[in-house]
């Protein structure tokens, strides 16, 4: 019972810190403590199967704790709280049984060393796969708190875990190797000031940061479309119609973007052939009285093959042909000049993306269901959007949850974004917190790489995000409307924009080190029984 009762302590603590599902912050530094004190008594016990009563209250604690998170995904579909649930919580379980490991070879005190490491090796691993979910990584867990994380600027996310777990890790240590007034004295000597002192350096940052850049006048739209019903109901003539007619009254000659939602124009528009798509010539005809004005929607586009181009291409039902279906963003300015594409490239699992292709997929080709299976097109550059009037001018549009991939957003910045315009749709979650965290990562995203973030949500959160991770001009969920804004065109890289996933790749290396070590010492071992 004392093992079920840490295991459930470790999931709620982390849950009700997490931002918007609690947001009780603090908590969130002995979160993992209840779990430390469960492997070390599962550690000094008589127990023959040490390493598998670990990985199992480990898995039951964090299969718990991505429950008690992501349980609005349920909303788009019961198997992805399934998934979740089961899968990120064996990959942190994963985690925390190699730490049991390290703790039985190297000793207590150095294995709680190298525990962020560890944590961090899988959710590094965890970015770029055919299951990747980073919703959940533990340097989220601060998001809501931008005066917290201003150092985020150098280290990103990697280092938010690291210093959450080391101060987890504090905590234990010294509840375990100290008692009564002690163990108090402890944590005000090595605890108190790990928590605090990046707290008071991030408030310096934050006070003394300005806005660096030129400014560049964006008109935001939140259409407001039901994802479930009336998206599927509306026509392309009729979303444009709407988006038109609330960003009609906001428009100027200063006007420089005018931005709309991940798929505002659903209904698959064929590459190639955008400039006789009437809607879409609607739109750019604004262009042709307003020379500053550039447009940046989100659009279903598809591309035709004569055989098979792509890994990810699929035939068309009944025909010698084959053809790739994108999640875009579309950036054009006036009737005349051609519509720059850029094809979203994280893919949703189970919604765009069929994991595992490159193992079932001569399998699934040789099932007929009407090309209601395979996997959304990508690309591979992060490609960037050059301002046609202003030479000096580039945006980025990461589309949906390729906003919260930290090393990800951060190659559009070295590519040479200057403002990130992040569309989505976060109505498929109802109101619920996933919208809400999913705003509170783009605040990382901007502090990461001082880049003032624009969101255009076709229902969810609409707003400005500044380079310290201020929101303003929010549309909130369930609204209709637009407004106009201010945004600030930064071309100075932060250590994090230039590093990017640094710290996730240093983890690989000092996990593989502590590994090769455990796995010596155990060689040593044998032999010298031998």
């Amino acid at each position: 019972m004392r093992y079920f009762l840490a295991a459930l302590s470790t999931a709620i603590l982390a849950a009700i810190a997490w931002p918007a599902n609690g947001s009780l912050t603090p908590l969130i530094f002995g979160a993992f403590v209840p779990m430390l004190w469960l492997e070390s008594a599962v550690r000094k016990s008589d127990s023959k199967r040490k390493g598998r009563v670990v990985f199992f209250y480990a898995w039951l604690s964090f299969a718990l704790f991505n429950l008690f998170t992501t349980w609005w995904v349920a909303y788009a579909h019961w198997s992805g709280t399934v998934a979740t649930t089961l899968i990120n919580g064996g990959l942190m379980a994963f985690c925390f049984w190699l730490y049991h490991l390290a703790a039985r070879s190297i000793g207590q005190a150095r294995a709680l060393i190298v525990f962020p490491f560890l944590w961090m090796l899988v959710e590094y691993l965890h970015m770029d796969w055919d299951m990747s979910f980073p919703w959940l990584n533990i340097g989220y867990a601060v998001a809501n708190r931008p005066t917290w994380i201003q150092w985020y600027s150098l280290v990103g996310t990697w280092g938010g875990t690291l210093w959450i777990l080391w101060v987890n890790a504090l905590i234990f240590h010294g509840w375990d190797q100290y008692s009564g007034s002690n163990r108090y004295k402890a944590w005000a000597i090595y605890a108190g000031p790990a928590i605090l002192l990046p707290i008071f350096i991030s408030f310096f940052m934050y006070q003394s940061y300005e806005e660096v850049g030129d400014p560049v006048n964006v008109v935001v739209v939140q259409p407001n479309i039901d994802p479930y019903t009336e998206k599927f109901n509306m026509t392309d003539d009729q979303a444009v119609d709407k988006f038109i007619r609330l960003a009609q009254p906001l428009l100027s000659d200063s006007t420089n973007y005018l931005i709309g939602p991940e798929t505002m124009v659903g209904k698959g528009l064929k590459e190639g052939f955008l400039q006789y798509h009437q809607p879409l010539m609607r739109l750019r005809s604004i262009g042709d009285t307003m020379p500053n004005l550039h447009t940046v929607i989100g659009a279903s586009t598809y591309r035709i093959y004569e055989s098979k181009m792509t890994s990810t291409a699929r035939k068309v039902r009944g025909r010698d042909e084959y053809y790739d279906a994108y999640n875009s963003s579309l950036h054009f300015t006036d009737s005349h000049e051609a519509v720059d594409i850029y094809h979203k490239t994280k893919l949703v699992v189970g919604v765009e993306q069929v994991p595992f292709m490159w193992l079932i997929g001569s399998f699934m080709e040789g099932i007929d269901l009407g090309g209601a299976t395979g996997t959304l097109g990508g690309q591979v550059d992060r490609e960037v959007f050059e301002n046609r009037v202003k030479d000096s001018l580039a945006i980025a549009t990461p589309i949906c949850w390729e906003a919260d991939f930290p090393g990800f957003t951060s190659e559009f910045v070295r590519n040479g974004a200057q403002v990130l315009f992040a569309i989505t749709n976060d109505g498929w979650w109802s109101d619920t917190p996933g919208k809400d965290q999913h705003v509170h990562y783009a605040r990382v995203r901007a502090i990461e790489n001082r880049r003032d973030v624009a969101r255009s949500a076709n229902t969810g959160i609409s707003c400005i995000i500044n380079q310290r991770g201020d929101i303003s001009h929010q549309i909130p969920y369930e609204e209709t409307g637009a407004f106009a804004a201010t945004v600030y065109a930064n071309s100075e890289l932060t250590v994090f924009s230039q590093t990017g996933d640094f710290l996730g790749r240093v983890s690989v290396f000092v996990a593989i080190a502590v590994l090769l070590s455990m796995f010596v010492k155990r060689r040593t071992r044998s032999r010298l029984n031998g």
